[in-house]
């Protein structure tokens, strides 16, 4: 069964694959088909290697490809687009979050540095599955505390909030729950407010993470805070998200702003107090080191918590000059 399409439509159709016994080949799983709208021959060409390992074909339509539809729907989320993300993982996890669709949502996916999910701009969700830690016993807990520690250093960059999904045998989570003031402290000296919730296998963490996507939608819906992000990122949606400060709801948020890019990357410390006040939903630390880290792209992004990787500051600088020149080569 050759599923032409991406990774959305992958999930959706393997089980059914499978249950008939049929072989699976995902022939465009990075995207870069449909992101680049792809001509005949690379097509034939794909589908050729892909022919050797699938017992029969099936064409699919992929969303990527009308990435400038508009999304239709009445709140959103994004799952971090990496395969070392558990969602992406987990194909009951996506299907749940898929059929959220049904309830009018609209998932995309986003390239992500910690969470699992972005929620909106200030709340996140992690999951932590007990089988994903060395140790047994105390030293799981041990494990997780370190963790969970290193993890909010990072989402403390992007995210004011982050729901902490917990997975694992009533034993483990027990000693979680009698550890859980030690995981709010270390979330708290990052800025991150912890919210712990526990569950006791994959298909309980379905329920609890579909349930805690809708209980944030439902405080945001109707409100500027509630933002549908586009299949694909725009170009000046993608430069903003290249800096770390900025989650995929953060960069959206600011790409809206209607000035041009250049303007809103130099704005002086008052107009980034005004635009904080105007954007209260974006968390002002963010905003704060978002604007340090353009300050210093290209040498290094400083954050509360010590350094990032000069690459990523170096990716952000190329991605943003090549949307400045874009922009500008349109102007004249």
């Amino acid at each position: 069964m050759l599923l032409l399409g991406d990774s959305r439509t992958f999930f959706m159709l393997y089980r059914i694959v499978a249950d008939a016994g049929l072989r699976a080949y995902h022939l465009d799983r990075d995207g870069a088909l449909s992101r680049s709208r792809a001509l005949p021959p690379a097509l034939a060409d794909a589908a050729a290697a892909a022919a050797a390992a699938a017992d029969c074909v099936l064409a699919t339509a992929s969303p990527a490809l009308n990435a400038d539809a508009d999304a239709g729907g009445d709140w959103c989320l994004a799952v971090n687009s990496s395969a070392a993300s558990v969602v992406r993982s987990r194909r009951g996890l996506y299907e749940a979050l898929l059929c959220l669709e049904r309830e009018g949502a609209v998932v995309v996916e986003r390239d992500m540095l910690a969470a699992d999910l972005a929620l909106s701009a200030s709340t996140c969700l992690s999951i932590w599955p007990e089988a994903s830690l060395q140790g047994s016993g105390a030293d799981v807990v041990a494990a997780l505390s370190q963790a969970v520690c290193e993890q909010v250093q990072l989402l403390g960059a992007s995210f004011a909030r982050c729901l902490l999904v917990v997975e694992g045998a009533p034993a483990f989570l027990a000693q979680v729950w009698a550890h859980a003031e030690g995981l709010y402290t270390a979330a708290e000296r990052e800025g991150v407010a912890l919210k712990l919730l526990t569950s006791s296998g994959p298909a309980k963490s379905e329920e609890v993470i579909t349930r805690a996507a809708k209980s944030v939608s439902a405080l945001l819906r109707g409100t500027d805070a509630c933002v549908i992000l586009p299949e694909q990122p725009s170009d000046r949606e993608r430069a903003l998200g290249a800096y770390p400060a900025l989650n995929p709801f953060s960069a959206a948020r600011l790409a809206a702003i209607d000035c041009p890019l250049q303007e809103l990357l130099a704005l002086d410390s008052c107009d980034q107090e005004r635009l904080a006040e105007a954007l209260p939903d974006v968390p002002a630390s963010s905003l704060r080191l978002f604007y340090q880290q353009v300050a210093s792209a290209g040498v290094r992004a400083t954050t509360p918590h010590g350094t990032q990787p000069v690459s990523w500051t170096k990716r952000a600088a190329n991605i943003t000059k090549a949307v400045c020149r874009d922009q500008d080569a349109k102007a004249e």
